[in-house]
């Protein structure tokens, strides 16, 4: 094979919070026997492992929010104002999906007043720039700019 025919490495970027708050709602409330609950945690993980099965990556990366800066918040006060306040049990699962991902071995990205597709959008623009193919999971309609 000559290096015309070599494939682009291909990059599978994540949008964590938005696919751990799709799980929590698409999937039925389980909790395992000591009361804790695990749907986000299992539909993320589902997800993730369907998704690297599927489409065989090179580079796996998961972004996760870190939350606005106040500055920003200010100036655009209409931004998320349709958002309701995260429910206890899908908040006390995130922690755990940021931990699976970190024991898998993948990059994960949690940036100080940013959310997780300010990440995606700065990686997926660099990695296109350096010849990746590069797919985004994500419910957030917000990244469709990206495509």
């Amino acid at each position: 094979m000559n290096q015309q025919e070599k494939k682009s490495p291909k990059l599978l970027l994540i949008d964590g919070n938005g696919l751990v708050y799709r799980a929590f709602y698409a999937l039925p409330a389980r909790k395992v026997s000591l009361g804790f609950p695990v749907n986000a945690i299992w539909g993320f993980i589902s997800l993730l492992l369907n998704a690297i099965s599927s489409e065989k990556p090179t580079h796996v990366a998961v972004a996760f929010d870190h939350g606005a800066f106040v500055d920003t918040l200010t100036k655009f006060q209409s931004f998320n104002v349709q958002r309701e306040e995260m429910l206890d049990d899908l908040e006390m699962q995130l922690p755990l999906v940021e931990d699976f991902v970190q024991v898998c071995g993948l990059k994960s990205f949690r940036l100080p007043g940013f959310e997780a597709d300010d990440c995606i959008g700065t990686i997926a623009s660099k990695a296109s720039r350096e010849g990746f193919e590069t797919l985004i999971i994500s419910g957030d309609l917000g990244l469709m700019q990206l495509v």
